[in-house]
């Protein structure tokens, strides 16, 4: 099972219920819901100091208008106070068992160094039981891009870990 973003977070919670699932793959996995809402809304905020010289202060200003308005447009995503609040729950920073036989989690990242918060879930992940693999990678991110983005070291890393696997069973 493999997720990027959002997509490797749900890959996550998914696993449990997939009993004959070997190996999990997670790139850049969102391990905060109210820090990923909280880094959407001040992308939106820069936007609007930028375009409009104005913009509002917090991410509880965007839950109020989300009241109001049934919604609110954060990049193009239209997102409802169920969802703003379903990922402001949204939490998988300290993981428990059952883990996945094994994980790779690959962040893409500007020094090629996994973030503290990574390293704190791996971490989570092995006192859990689990097998995970953490790496860096020094590429463009895939995602929030309107070009089209190679991500060579990113699949080969992916498609070396999952030959390995083949290659022990």
């Amino acid at each position: 099972l493999l997720g990027l973003r959002l997509g490797a977070t749900l890959c996550w919670l998914a696993h449990p219920q997939l009993a004959r699932l070997d190996s999990v793959v997670l790139w850049e996995p969102i391990l905060s819901g109210k820090r990923y809402l909280e880094t959407l809304w001040r992308r939106k905020l820069i936007k609007e100091m930028m375009t409009a010289g104005r913009g509002r202060t917090s991410l509880e200003a965007a839950r109020a208008e989300a009241e109001q308005a049934g919604f609110i447009d954060l990049d193009g995503w239209d997102l409802g106070t169920r969802m703003i609040d379903d990922l402001v729950a949204l939490d998988i920073g300290t993981p428990g068992p059952p883990c996945p036989k094994r994980t790779l989690a690959l962040q893409v990242v500007f020094n090629g160094k996994v973030s503290r918060p990574l390293d704190a879930f791996a971490d989570a992940v092995r006192k859990a039981g689990g097998d995970i693999e953490v790496t860096g990678i020094r590429e463009r991110p895939i995602w929030d891009r309107i070009d089209i983005v190679p991500a060579t070291e990113l699949i080969a890393i992916t498609t070396d870990w999952l030959a390995c696997a083949d290659a022990v069973r």
